[in-house]
């Protein structure tokens, strides 16, 4: 009984060391080998506290920046958006333009403009929903499998002349939360699962803007290891899925408790 008195007065009278982890890439997937291993005593703590990059999530890439469209029954021409964070008037602009810029005969060595309707779209804010409207002899192409239709809140389908409303809202913004995770931390729970998450946060600014999340009070996760060779943190969304900012400089400054 004695010894284990003794045990506790040492752990209770150990002093505590803390640290500022900084790490820095461009990469949304960090991983750090340290000089030397790490003792920990498995009493160590971890918390995020600081975050910093620019909001440059893509919510069009290859897989859904094709918009096809055809004339008169012609071959169906494809305007494919470069990857990059757009509002639903940034796409709207770039198909207005693709079409005004199409060049529909040459005569006399001299390219010659046609004067055509446009196909037009514009957001609902009311409803979340996108509205097109598309000329007559005119038809919009939704069902590849890369298309920017379900971005919009069309399934995939092929849409004649007239107005029509989305039969889905508007998914132009997929991000909800930035997840921060740790490979040597534990205690949480997600959707009823264990993980490694010790942050999350959802965006305050628009796509274009730097992000600055510090933690108000920082919420500490345990480390159950004697000792560590390194770390490993990375981003995802709320999905799970690894984030892709695109390049963007992160810094993430991590506390510890040892």
């Amino acid at each position: 009984m004695l010894e284990e008195l003794q045990n506790i007065r040492k752990l209770l009278e150990r002093k505590k060391v803390e640290h500022d982890l900084v790490l820095e890439d461009t990469e949304t997937s960090i991983k750090v080998n340290f000089p030397k291993p790490m003792r920990l005593d498995g009493n160590g703590k971890i918390g995020l506290k600081l975050l910093s990059t620019y909001y440059s999530v893509p919510n069009i890439d290859q897989s859904n920046n094709v918009f096809r469209y055809a004339t008169n029954g012609e071959a169906y021409r494809e305007l494919k958006l470069e990857t990059g964070s757009y509002e639903i008037d940034n796409i709207a602009e770039k198909i207005k333009d693709f079409q005004q810029n199409f060049y529909q005969y040459a005569a006399d060595n001299a390219i010659v403009k046609t004067s055509v309707e446009l196909i037009e779209l514009k957001p609902d804010p009311s409803t979340m929903k996108c509205i097109i409207s598309v000329p007559q002899n005119m038809s919009v192409d939704f069902t590849p499998l890369d298309s920017i239709g379900l971005v919009l809140g069309f399934s995939r389908r092929i849409l004649s002349s007239g107005v029509h409303v989305s039969d889905l809202p508007v998914d132009i913004n997929p991000l909800n939360t930035i997840m921060v995770h740790c490979d040597i931390a534990s205690g949480s729970i997600h959707n009823g699962q264990p993980s490694r998450s010790i942050y999350q946060f959802a965006p305050k600014v628009p796509p274009g803007y730097k992000i600055v999340e510090e933690a108000r009070q920082i919420t500490y996760h345990s480390i159950p290891h004697d000792e560590i060779s390194g770390i490993h943190v990375w981003l995802t969304d709320q999905n799970g899925n690894n984030l892709n900012n695109r390049n963007e400089r992160l810094t993430i400054v991590l506390h510890m408790i040892l």
